[in-house]
């Protein structure tokens, strides 16, 4: 990838994250992420990792509704 390319790229992932589509994937991996690390096996949970992630879940101005399980029954009503 060339450095235009790469500086293309870079401005429009910055403008995506600043918007609110971005803002709810960034808030939705940050909880799974979580999820998934809190879900590992206890001598390979990755404490400081996990912590960190909390950190930006609580931190930042994320949507809400993005930490909260997915309910599929929701869609059938």
């Amino acid at each position: 990838m060339d450095k235009t390319t790469q500086s293309v790229d870079k401005q429009l992932a910055i403008e995506f994250i600043q918007s609110p589509r971005g803002q709810y994937i960034m808030a939705q991996a940050l909880y799974k992420g979580i999820e998934a690390m809190k879900a590992a096996p206890e001598r390979e949970r990755e404490y400081s990792n996990i912590a960190d992630m909390e950190l930006c879940q609580k931190v930042f101005d994320f949507p809400e509704e993005a930490f909260l399980p997915f309910d599929k029954n929701a869609l059938s009503t």
